[in-house]
């Protein structure tokens, strides 16, 4: 025996005309993870490579954390930057003096979703 239409509407309109509650329920999708952080402080000085490759842009960014040394002129440098080719941090670093040191700050950003920004500028 095939239903009647009726049916469907006195189903749809019981809990209604009887006072019963409706409840219904949707799960939402879960969150998506906190993005986490890691750091490390890469340590540098005159005797080391000039230049040091760290992480891709896409693994998080990076920061000169401090430097000493002999610094009397324009022989000495200490730099970190982006590169826009390769998408890449790079350390460079110069010390003509004899004596020279840095430390770069390396923080790597986990569990990113499409809304974690990260920019950098500067050369």
């Amino acid at each position: 025996m095939k239903p009647h239409p009726l049916h469907a509407v006195i189903l749809l309109a019981f809990p209604f005309l009887t006072g019963c509650p409706i409840s219904y329920s949707a799960s939402a999708p879960a969150p998506a993870p906190a993005p986490t952080f890691s750091y490390e402080i890469v340590s540098w000085n005159h005797n080391m490579p000039k230049t040091m490759k760290l992480i891709r842009e896409d693994e998080g960014f990076c920061a000169l954390a401090g430097v000493g040394g002999k610094f009397n002129g324009g022989g000495e440098f200490a730099k970190v930057y982006l590169n826009q080719k390769d998408k890449t941090w790079y350390f460079e670093g110069q010390n003509v003096a004899g004596f020279g040191w840095a430390d770069i700050l390396v923080v790597r950003i986990k569990n990113k979703t499409s809304s974690t920004k990260i920019s950098a500028s500067g050369t």
